[in-house]
């Protein structure tokens, strides 16, 4: 008894204390749980000249709750996959007028694995659908699958029941292991080859996310459901760097391109576009060069190939990166939404791709939409060429932006040029 009226007096002071302090709200800040430096290496030295150039945090070594964990939504981001097994399909035993099995040998003994054969006995067919063994396994996917086998005696099967799984998996979750520390020198020079050496350190310091976490085989589920080998993502306040490991020794140019073309375009696009499409619009005459409340207000629209071929010829837009797939999409644009889709389209053209593949003669590659053909918005292969670039108003707004862009201190052409082999 004593000792519950020493807590209960306990717990009174520690609630009256409490109410003598300001309320308390919740943190907007990242969690403390990661520090700088990691360590004593030479690459810690240069993480923390970045870090002083940019404000940025880049760390090798991480726990789970540091990648995954969504400090203000409380989210884990980690891939979960649920497995739900469907109900047992039956199969009989050597039928004609309908989907039937067969085992590798009539011998209940030493039987491993069955022939599904899903067209009954259509004699055309002499292969089976699908093969699978008896018992507990993975289907061709990956997923568990379960077959039974039940015999009229040792050597006559008499029926089959094949269980399938169906996996669901949360798109946009991911997996990540912390980086090889013996890789960690080429992750930086990889990062800042393919990004960080394009852009001015004001930029980067106002718009970059404020982590880099470094780690190798990076696994990320796609809108489809599928699992795919990436080389970055975007996690809770910070990205996701892939590479860590000897395999960025054997990466192809391609690959690099890919991940270089992907990551800057990213960054133009989600982080760095307000500030350049201010600095754009009040410290040069480069949206001067087109006249979008006409553009707005005229009848031709990029939803198929001559709407693109007019606009381009007229207003020098190049219907790349955001796309336009129907009028009622270009309907709910504005005129100042024109302007700021415009300025993006060249932003990530020039970040993608080099000048030889900008001028290089051919037809835009074409996407059916709105019940005819427009212009591929993923391909800027030949946009500055004569087949695209009509009477030259693309290539004068391409060399006025890049101009602007150049005294910025950004340099996107470097990036465009980035991995590119002459010739491809």
């Amino acid at each position: 008894m004593k000792f519950r009226v020493f807590y209960l007096i306990f717990g009174l002071l520690v609630w009256f204390g409490c109410n003598d302090e300001d309320a308390i709200t919740p943190s907007t800040e990242l969690e403390p749980f990661l520090s700088l430096p990691q360590g004593n290496h030479d690459y810690d030295d240069r993480i923390m000249k970045l870090y002083e150039d940019l404000g940025v945090e880049i760390f090798y070594r991480f726990e789970p709750k540091d990648v995954y964990f969504n400090y203000t939504s409380g989210i884990w981001n980690d891939i979960e996959i649920d497995t739900t097994f469907n109900n047992p399909v039956e199969y009989p035993y050597l039928m004609i007028d309908r989907p039937y099995f067969m085992v590798d040998t009539n011998l209940q003994s030493v039987a491993s694995q069955i022939a599904i054969f899903a067209n009954g006995g259509n004699p055309n067919i002499t292969s089976p659908t699908i093969v699978y063994p008896i018992g507990e396994s993975l289907d061709q996917y990956g997923y568990p699958v379960i077959v039974e086998v039940e015999w009229v005696n040792d050597s006559v099967p008499y029926r089959a029941f094949v269980t399938t799984s169906t996996r669901t998996v949360k798109e946009d979750t991911f997996t990540i292991e912390c980086a090889d520390t013996n890789y960690v020198n080429e992750q930086l020079d990889l990062l800042e080859n393919m990004f960080l050496d394009f852009y001015p350190v004001e930029l980067l310091r106002e718009t970059f996310l404020p982590r880099i976490m470094l780690g190798r085989d990076l696994t990320v589920v796609q809108s489809d459901g599928t699992l795919t080998k990436e080389g970055f993502h975007l996690g809770y306040n910070s990205m996701v760097f892939s590479y860590g490991d000897e395999n960025i020794f054997s990466m192809s140019n391609e690959e690099k391109r890919t991940a270089k073309t992907g990551l800057n375009q990213w960054f133009l696009s989600e982080r760095a576009i307000d500030m350049i499409y201010e600095d754009v619009l009040n410290n040069s005459n480069w949206f001067e060069l087109t006249d979008y409340a006409a553009m707005y207000s005229g009848s031709y629209y990029p939803t198929s190939n001559s709407g693109c071929i007019y606009l381009a010829r007229v207003y020098g837009w190049i219907s790349y990166f955001v796309d336009c797939e129907s009028t009622a999409v270009w309907g709910r644009w504005d005129v100042e939404t024109l302007m700021k889709n415009d300025l993006l389209s060249y932003l990530a053209l020039i970040a993608s791709c080099s000048y030889e593949e900008l001028t290089k003669v051919q037809a835009a590659d074409r996407l059916p939409g709105g019940g005819t053909m427009r212009w591929d918005p993923t391909s800027g292969i030949g946009r500055l060429s004569k087949a695209q670039n009509i009477n030259g108003k693309t290539t004068e707004k391409y060399e006025a932006l890049l101009e602007y862009l150049e005294s910025k201190g950004i340099n996107l052409a470097a990036a465009g040029e980035a991995f590119y082999e002459s010739g491809n």
